[in-house]
């Protein structure tokens, strides 16, 4: 199987059950914050560094504007 985004990976917890959805929100929220991290960076005054990460992040996390907008209330 090829990891394409988080939908991919099934996460077993310690007991042996499921535990996807706990694990995938703790882990989203986790990269909500890398991106807004390399936005305020840029903002001030940095390269384009950590653009390419951002995206991927974006990307694997599937992450949309609106989650990154929800994520600022």
């Amino acid at each position: 199987m090829t990891l394409k985004t988080l939908k991919d990976i099934q996460i077993i917890g310690p007991d042996g059950v499921e535990d996807n959805e706990y694990v995938k929100r703790l882990l989203r929220a986790e990269a909500v914050k890398w991106v807004k991290k390399f936005d305020k960076e840029r903002e001030d005054g940095g390269m384009l560094r950590g653009e390419w990460e951002k995206n991927w992040i974006k990307h694997f996390f599937n992450l949309t504007e609106a989650d990154l907008q929800e994520e600022k209330k």
